[in-house]
């Protein structure tokens, strides 16, 4: 048994860090790499693009029922979970957790439930409680863990929420991260994790649904229901908010319509309508964008990165 599957989590300055690691990652990986960036909803992700440009391994957005091919890296899509499901790619879209869609946590343990001792669990930069449940998941099963440096990180919440909670293999720099995955790749699993694995089968032989985890899952709602419940309200509002923009941009289009089609007397009433409704539009878009707990850097809003 051996380390042939690598996830990677992160959100809000995740971009540098995963750059770094891929720089060091090369295209004959014996190994297959599966990324949750959190992404906005609205947009398409050119995260694919952006990684491939920074390593030589091939990067692409997953597609539902994909093949799983080592040596390649797999994104999950905007609006999108990731997970695994045998030797396969599930793309679905699901509720949000912790407020995001894709979510670290169902690529986690997913990989945790079908590959156990053959994972390596990676948590990098970004906010609240994110992956903490899923490398409770990967530890459970027997897989390795790795959390980048929280003093290196741009936004420290998510691996030092995993350090709160959970010992961890490796807390490493991003660079040293990519160098250490290399090495990893391909290698045998220690007997450690094999023992592990073992362990997460309950006293009648069959297999627990988590390997101990709910357990600890209550713990961790115990400890911080009240970020990850703002963060859920607060994704409801943009939500809303976005869905409010396509309506009154339905609405203008519409209108313009209407000033082309109707007599010459009404144009400028239906006009007057489209740019209300325009600015209406501009109104809730600024006070969106301007929202950011952090900003993000060019390349973030590029790949569609959230905070």
């Amino acid at each position: 048994m051996v380390f042939d599957i690598i996830v990677i989590g992160g959100s809000l300055g995740s971009l540098e860090a995963l750059q770094q690691i891929m720089a060091k990652l090369s295209a004959d990986l014996p190994a297959a790499v599966f990324v949750v960036i959190h992404t906005a909803p609205d947009r398409w992700s050119q995260l694919p693009e952006v990684l491939s440009e920074y390593g030589s391994m091939a990067a692409s957005a997953a597609v539902h029922g994909e093949l799983i091919q080592k040596g390649h890296v797999y994104v999950a899509p905007s609006d999108n979970h990731l997970s695994l499901q045998g030797e396969y790619l599930r793309v679905v879209r699901g509720p949000r957790e912790n407020g995001h869609r894709p979510a670290v946590d169902v690529l986690f343990r997913s990989a945790a439930r079908e590959f156990g001792p053959r994972v390596i669990g990676v948590v990098m930069s970004g906010q609240l409680d994110c992956g903490t449940a899923g490398i409770l998941a990967i530890r459970a099963r027997g897989g390795l863990t790795i959390v980048q440096d929280p003093n290196e990180a741009t936004v420290a919440d998510m691996p030092r929420s995993v350090l709160e909670h959970t010992p961890v293999d490796h807390l490493l720099p991003a660079a040293q991260i990519g160098i250490l995955l290399a090495e990893l790749a391909g290698t045998e699993t220690p007997e450690r994790a094999r023992l592990s694995l073992v362990a997460s089968h309950d006293r009648d032989g069959s297999e627990t649904d988590d390997g101990g985890l709910s357990r600890l899952l209550s713990r961790l709602r115990r400890v911080f229901p009240l970020d990850s419940l703002a963060a859920e309200e607060q994704h409801a509002t943009e939500d809303a908010l976005w869905a409010a923009i396509r309506a009154l941009q339905e609405s203008e289009s519409r209108a313009r319509r209407m000033a082309e089609r109707s007599e010459r007397s009404l144009a400028p009433r239906f006009l007057e309508q489209a740019e209300a409704m325009k600015q209406h539009t501009g109104a809730i878009r600024r006070m969106l964008l301007s929202d950011r707990i952090l900003p993000r850097n060019e390349e973030e809003a590029a790949a569609g990165i959230e905070r």
